[in-house]
């Protein structure tokens, strides 16, 4: 694999990471007919999501793993020369 065809690895691994970011930090998000009742006295909130410590985390994490593969990628290899 050459040197530009890593870049876009690099790149599309990035995407799919963030992506996969925003999927997991908006479990528990609340959608939907959720806040109405009818008929009833009772009230229904949705869920308020994850807490924005775990999604700091969650972002830290995949920051961390994009960084690493980057990193690993893009290393000058053993007999190749430098452009």
């Amino acid at each position: 694999m050459n040197h530009r065809q890593r870049i876009v690895v690099v790149i599309g691994l990035g995407v799919v990471l963030g992506a996969f970011g925003e999927w997991v930090s908006s479990w528990r998000d609340g959608f939907g007919w959720a806040g109405y009742a009818p008929l009833s006295q009772a009230t229904f909130s949705p869920p308020n999501g994850i807490d924005p410590w775990i999604r700091l985390v969650i972002w830290l994490a995949l920051a961390a793993v994009w960084t690493g593969s980057s990193v690993w990628l893009l290393r000058s290899s053993a007999g190749s020369e430098s452009p």
